[in-house]
């Protein structure tokens, strides 16, 4: 190859240094200029992940904790003794008692575990206020607290007696009764009228019976029985 002559700035000539193939350029040509305190905090920074909507979903689900109970084993089936919020019994009795596939619930009020009900409100005479539908509301809402113990809801009620202590309220009750039940495949349910209930603010009261999800009743066995009081 040859060198090709180059001018200088005097005039004279300099022989110009050839280029072959596969030469490194210097190092300030390939030189990457150093980013900037800002670029760097950025690239420092995680990228964030957005968050599916199954996690929230499960995330709200999660803080539906299945309220405090123990259990008692006899004879005739597995008692739920429910705490947690829960209003306690007034004498010897579960709140629930499982047995041969259905979920028996005690007769349930809007009473709180304080003992106040909701939907009694006490005016400044003295006199009460009370509301059927809050009542209404309050009592299906104990239930299914109650229902949970066993791994069911309000979906697997079977039958319900409800006893109101005046049949003036029945629309009121009917109103609450619409929101939490859907009717094709709600419960069969009898509805009858009392003298009173065990406290004079108490509107009504409901017993019930569910189906218990953890036994299907047309395959029961002896040996399932068995299997099912051994847990």
């Amino acid at each position: 190859m040859v060198a090709k002559k180059a001018k200088t700035s005097k005039g004279s000539t300099k022989k110009a240094t050839p280029q072959k193939r596969g030469t490194k350029r210097p190092a300030n040509s390939s030189a990457k200029k150093a980013p900037s305190p800002k670029q760097a905090k950025k690239a420092a920074t995680p990228k964030k992940t957005a968050t599916p909507k199954r996690a929230k979903t499960a995330k709200k689900n999660s803080k539906e904790e299945v309220a405090e109970f123990k259990s008692y084993e006899g004879i005739n089936g597995i008692g739920h003794v429910v705490g947690g919020g829960a209003a306690g019994a007034l004498a010897a009795y579960p709140h629930l008692r499982r047995y041969n596939g259905y979920l028996h619930v005690s007769g349930t009020s809007s009473r709180r575990a304080d003992n106040t009900h909701v939907g009694a409100t006490q005016k400044k005479d003295g006199t009460w206020d009370l509301d059927i539908y809050k009542q209404t509301c309050a009592v299906l809402e104990n239930m299914q607290r109650i229902l949970k113990t066993a791994g069911a809801d309000l979906t697997h009620l079977v039958e319900c007696v409800c006893y109101l202590t005046d049949m003036s309220n029945y629309a009121g009750f009917n109103k609450a009764w619409n929101k939490y039940i859907t009717g094709p495949t709600g419960p069969s349910r009898t509805t009858v009228a009392v003298h009173q209930l065990p406290h004079p603010n108490l509107l009504i009261e409901i017993k019930a019976v569910a189906a218990d999800p953890k036994i299907q009743v047309l395959e029961f066995s002896k040996e399932s029985l068995e299997q099912y009081l051994d847990k």
